[in-house]
C-alpha cells in the first residue's frame, strides 16, 4: 500500500474493507511526511489489528521510507523495494498488489479465491501496450527520453507537487539517448498483481533483464507505468514459465478527457461494482461527493457478505 499525505484519510476504509489476517500489508508512507502524519497512520493501523487481528501483526511499515516524486523513478524503486522486503518476510503469499490509499476492493472474500484459481498458472495480471509518445500535459513528450529526477530543482521552480517539467523545461539543450534496439517499451498502469513467481523474477533477475531495464527505467518519465510491462514484454522473457495476462482487473474512473482518475461518485462506484474488477480507484473522502462513493461500497460489500447485493 502506497500512502500520501493527501490520501490518507482513505487508508482508514481501505484497511478496513480489505484487512484479513491470511493478507500480508506493507505500507508506505513518504519519508516527507511529518511524525505526526505517521503518528496517525500507525494508529489507523493498531486500531484495524486490535479490532481484527487475533494476535496476528500481518502489517507493517517499508523502512526505511523513501522521498517520492510523482513521475520520477523513486515511484519504480519504491515498489520493486516493497516486492523485495514482501518475498523476504514471508514465504506463504502467492500474490503482490500494489495499491494506493485511493483504492478500495470491489469484491471482498472471493478475490483470494478467485486469484487462486491461477496460482498454479504463475499468472500474473498487467496492463500494458507498446508505447508511443504522445501530448502530456502540455508538450509533447517521449518518455523514453533521458530524464533526471532532481527535488532540488523542481522546489526551485515550484512544481514540486504536480509535473515533474523542471528539467524539460531547462533551458540547456537537454540530453537525449538513443532509442533502445534490443526491447521495446510499453506502457500500462502502475497497478499491477504480480504473481509469486513473477515477483522473484523481478527481484533475482537471474538472466539480467529485469536488472538491466530497472537501470534503463531510472533514466524514464514516469518510468512506473513503464517497468512491470516492458520486462513482461521485453523477448527474452521466460514466456514459457511465466504467464501475463494484459488485464490488471482494475476499475479506474477515467472520466472526460481528464489526465488522472477522477474521484468515484456513488453512480460510478455502482458500474465499478458491476465491472468484474477486483479493485477500483480514485475513492477519496475529500469531498461530500467522494464519501457518498466510499459510503456505498462499504455498504455494497458489507451487504454482499452477507449474501445480498444492494443497487445503486
Amino acid at each position: 500500500m502506497v500512502a500520501n499525505l493527501q490520501e490518507l484519510p482513505g487508508l482508514d476504509a481501505l484497511l478496513r474493507t480489505l484487512y484479513h489476517v491470511d493478507h500480508f500489508f506493507l505500507v508506505h508512507l513518504d519519508v516527507k511526511a511529518s511524525a505526526q502524519a505517521r503518528q496517525g497512520v500507525e494508529s489507523r493501523i493498531e486500531r484495524v489489528l486490535d479490532e481484527r487481528g487475533n494476535g496476528e501483526r500481518n502489517v507493517r511499515f517499508v523502512s526505511p521510507a523513501m522521498p517520492i516524486t510523482w513521475g520520477g523513478f523513486t515511484m519504480t524503486l519504491n515498489a520493486v523495494y516493497g516486492l523485495t522486503q514482501a518475498l523476504h518476510w514471508n514465504t506463504k503469499w502467492d500474490y503482490f498488489i500494489n495499491l494506493s490509499a485511493s483504492d478500495l476492493p470491489l469484491l471482498k472474500d472471493e478475490i483470494a479465491g478467485i486469484l487462486g484459481e491461477h496460482k498454479a498458472g504463475n499468472t500474473s495480471f498487467i496492463t500494458g501496450f507498446k508505447y508511443e509518445p504522445s501530448w502530456e500535459g502540455y508538450k509533447f513528450v517521449d518518455r523514453r527520453e533521458m530524464f533526471a529526477e532532481d527535488e532540488a530543482v523542481m522546489r526551485n521552480t515550484g512544481r514540486e507537487k504536480r509535473w515533474p517539467w523542471a528539467i524539460l523545461d531547462a533551458h540547456k539543450e537537454m540530453l537525449r539517448r538513443p532509442m533502445p534496439n534490443i526491447f521495446t517499451v510499453h506502457k500500462g498502469e502502475f497497478w499491477v498483481m504480480l504473481h509469486r513467481s513473477m515477483a522473484e523474477y523481478v527481484h533475482k533477475s537471474p538472466d539480467n533483464q529485469a536488472r538491466m531495464l530497472l537501470t534503463y527505467s531510472s533514466g524514464m518519465m514516469v518510468s512506473d507505468e513503464e517497468f512491470f510491462q516492458t520486462v513482461a514484454c521485453n523477448p527474452f522473457f521466460p514466456h514459457d514459465t511465466l504467464r501475463v495476462h494484459n488485464d490488471n482487473l482494475r476499475f479506474v474512473n477515467w472520466w472526460g478527457d481528464q489526465a488522472s482518475p477522477a474521484i468515484v461518485p456513488t453512480f460510478r462506484a455502482v458500474a465499478a461494482a458491476n465491472s468484474g474488477a477486483l479493485f477500483g480507484r480514485k475513492f477519496s473522502s475529500s469531498t461530500e461527493e467522494g464519501r457518498d462513493g466510499v459510503r456505498w461500497v462499504e455498504s455494497y460489500l458489507a451487504e454482499s457478505s452477507r449474501g445480498r447485493v444492494i443497487s445503486g
